[in-house]
């Protein structure tokens, strides 16, 4: 492969042993390089973690994954999110294995994962109005910034689709309406409407080009996955927002608003892109809504009721 998925793997196939291979294997079945990118760091540091005990990967069994898993929690002191995904790469990996011949039996199958907790206070949605405030404050800056504020805030697209956009990935259709292709998570393909708004916005960035990156940094290159969080956080800290906002609160914002608006979760989650509606719903702050919360309804409900002297 191309990209440094494995760094610490040969670089040569006829150097790779079936472990090897079938990592390299596994690992081109994702088309985009930053899904290669992460799956390889974490299916690197199982391969150090045997090369430094003499053991095949492929050889392992369950007892020994619960010692890995021991491993990184005590020995690297990782957090519960952080050890689940690197179980789940070792998990994807072994099923690959398995489908491929590389082995008979996964070792993985019944590998208990940590549980991950994610509790709403550290998750960060912003209103409407500062939603709007970080959009005017991305159009005072550049073009590009408030194309790329505006493809997470109203497309809701994850920031490294927007960053993958090309020029001419924009077309338009005989009734004149403006759609956008993006590639999402696991090169899924996906067509979607383009309101006036982002469309100003899309032709701006591309300032009179026909081809191309749509988002680039200020060196000509395309704009990237880190540089588009800089930018956010920049403008972010402008408008006196919280300093923790990221492009994916923009997304999570996205459908929070929407479901907030009106707009139903079967709506959202085709919106978002989402293959499971849970996913969909857990980016709701319903909870951390006061007004939309059942006793709210329920006081107005009970509350005493003024009667009509006689």
């Amino acid at each position: 492969m191309t990209d440094s998925t494995l760094a610490a793997l040969p670089t040569g196939m006829d150097a790779m042993d079936p472990a090897q291979l079938c990592a390299v294997s596994w690992l081109s079945e994702y088309q985009h390089p930053h899904t290669r990118y992460l799956y390889g760091l974490d299916l690197r540091n199982l391969f150090e973690w045997c090369a430094a005990r003499d053991r095949n990967p492929l050889h392992l069994i369950r007892m020994e994954l619960n010692a890995y898993r021991a491993y990184l929690e005590t020995e690297r002191r990782l957090s519960s999110s952080t050890v689940y995904r690197r179980l789940n790469a070792a998990q994807l990996y072994y099923r690959h294995a398995v489908d491929e011949g590389y082995l008979e039996k996964d070792p993985s199958a019944r590998l208990r994962l940590p549980e991950v907790h994610y509790g709403d206070e550290r998750k960060v949605w912003l209103f409407p109005n500062e939603v709007q405030a970080l959009l005017a404050a991305a159009r005072a800056a550049s073009p590009t910034d408030w194309c790329l504020v505006s493809l997470l805030a109203i497309l809701g697209l994850r920031v490294t689709s927007a960053c993958d956009i090309d020029i001419q990935h924009i077309v338009r259709d005989r009734s004149d309406a403006t759609w956008l292709h993006t590639v999402g998570k696991f090169g899924k393909r996906k067509t979607r409407p383009v309101p006036g708004i982002v469309l100003e916005t899309m032709e701006m960035s591309a300032a009179g080009r026909d081809a191309g990156p749509l988002l680039l940094r200020r060196n000509g290159t395309r704009m990237t996955r880190r540089s588009a969080t800089q930018v956010v956080k920049r403008l972010a800290k402008e408008c006196g927002l919280p300093a923790a906002v990221s492009p994916h609160d923009l997304r999570r914002s996205f459908i929070a608003n929407g479901l907030a608006a009106g707009k139903t979760l079967r709506e959202m989650q085709l919106g978002a892109d989402h293959n499971d509606v849970r996913t969909t719903a857990s980016y709701d702050r319903a909870e951390l809504a006061a007004d939309r919360h059942p006793s709210m309804a329920l006081a107005d409900l009970y509350a005493p009721k003024a009667v009509a002297c006689s």
